[in-house]
């Protein structure tokens, strides 16, 4: 017999290859839940993964992360799509290829060729916008514009967002 670190009940610890298993704490489900929930609380488990977090985050890239950006400043973007896509589980068939093409051009849809920010994202940053957003990020459904133009164009369609711009010159103008 055990006791439970939760509810403090003596319990009988479950069989694992014919033997007891006594690294088993708690007697139920919900003791088992509550335990890692104290476990999260604690300050010794938060400074353990603040520790991991300040280890992993980038503070100050490597000379051989920089020049890599120097060279293929939409490797980022490429690589924050993939990883988005698969999160959000849908089609991602972009190349690296793509992405270099399409970086040299400039924006699809203003010609204003992209500036890189020193660590910021600002108006003129690359983005990719999906023209159809119930589709993945596949080569007929994506193309790359100006980070200003996709806040502008939002989730609506090309119509309304140029609707925004005749309206934005108008004003200006007047």
């Amino acid at each position: 017999m055990t006791e439970c670190t939760i509810c403090e009940k003596d319990f009988v610890p479950p069989l694992r290859n014919g033997r007891p298993c006594w690294q088993t704490k708690t007697c139920s489900k919900k003791c088992s839940i509550e335990q890692k929930k104290r476990r999260h609380r604690t300050q010794a488990y938060a400074d353990k993964n603040r520790a991991g977090r300040d280890a992993r985050r980038k503070t100050n890239p490597s000379a051989e992360y920089r020049s890599l950006l120097a060279r293929r400043p939409w490797k980022v973007l490429h690589n924050g799509k993939r990883s988005h896509a698969k999160r959000l589980g849908i089609p991602f068939a972009l190349t690296d290829k793509w992405f270099e093409e399409k970086y040299k051009c400039g924006c699809a849809i203003t010609g204003i060729a992209f500036e890189r920010g020193q660590g910021k994202i600002g108006p003129l940053s690359a983005s990719i916008d999906r023209i159809n957003h119930a589709k993945g990020y596949t080569l007929r459904n994506c193309r790359m514009i100006l980070f200003g133009v996709n806040a502008l164009r939002g989730t609506g369609n090309d119509d309304s967002m140029y609707r925004i711009a005749k309206a934005i010159i108008k004003r200006r103008i007047t």
